[in-house]
């Protein structure tokens, strides 16, 4: 049909132009399905990427493929409760958050409203910048960080209100919607899944 068709162009659209993505619609209607599949659908690494993953996934102990042609692009799904330090980096000792996990693929912010505030606001410097920034007393810490952000939510959103700053039908979001229109700049494209 054709929404579907809109729907599939969209992720392509998202995938080879590299354009992080909202995606709105009620439960069950495919869109974790989606933002898993697009992984697979982006252009493979160059060199220069899948060194870069590569050495992510060795830092923090995964097991690296064997040869550059042999890495796949990362997909990451931090749940809601994810800390700042969950998903930037932090902790003792240091370590590289999810952000920089999904260098080079997908980071997946799936319940988009239910993340703290605080979450969402650390993901915005480094979403702008492609790096990951972590300080410490004597320590600093930069990593790569560029991954292609697919947010979902189940929220039908009014985008006349939001532009005002007012969320329809959802007033506990209201107080949060500083951080929420934090991420929205930072999104290019917005598709409304009815069903799938």
């Amino acid at each position: 049909e054709e929404g579907d068709v809109v729907l599939l162009v969209g992720i392509e659209i998202a995938a080879v132009g590299g354009h992080n993505l909202l995606m709105l619609g009620p439960p069950g209607t495919g869109k974790t399905m989606l933002a898993q599949r697009l992984s697979s659908i982006l252009p493979p690494p160059d060199e220069k990427e899948a060194l870069e993953i590569a050495t992510i996934a060795s830092a923090v102990g995964a097991l690296a493929p064997s040869t550059l042609d042999a890495v796949e692009r990362p997909f990451r799904a931090p749940h809601h409760s994810a800390s700042h330090a969950a998903l930037v980096g932090g902790g003792t000792p240091i370590q590289p958050g999810e952000v920089t996990l999904a260098h080079g693929g997908v980071l997946f912010l799936d319940e988009l409203p239910e993340f703290g505030r605080n979450a969402l606001e650390s993901l915005r410097p480094t979403m702008e910048s492609g790096m990951a920034h972590v300080v410490r007393a004597h320590q600093r810490i930069v990593w790569p960080a560029h991954p292609l952000v697919v947010a979902a939510m189940n929220l039908v959103l009014d985008f006349d209100f939001i532009e005002k700053g007012v969320e329809s039908g959802a007033p506990k979001y209201m107080e949060w919607y500083g951080a929420f229109g934090l991420i929205v700049t930072l999104v290019w494209l917005y598709l409304e899944i009815l069903r799938l």
